[in-house]
């Protein structure tokens, strides 16, 4: 199996929680007024801490 089929095929196969916790720590490394402009984007409230952004934009 060429290995690019094979990559895809683990990556298919992560449970969603694992992405979803990359996810959350890729964001996590971001300074405030980032997620506070990911935020605006993404038309969620931008008040709060770190992580409650972070809790929003994943919702």
């Amino acid at each position: 199996m060429p290995k690019l089929l094979k990559n895809l095929k683990k990556k298919l196969q992560k449970p969603v929680e694992e992405e979803s916790a990359e996810t959350e720590a890729s964001l996590m490394k971001l300074k405030k007024d980032e997620l506070v402009e990911k935020a605006k984007a993404a038309g969620v409230a931008t008040s709060g801490t770190k992580a409650d952004i972070v809790a929003r934009l994943l919702e």
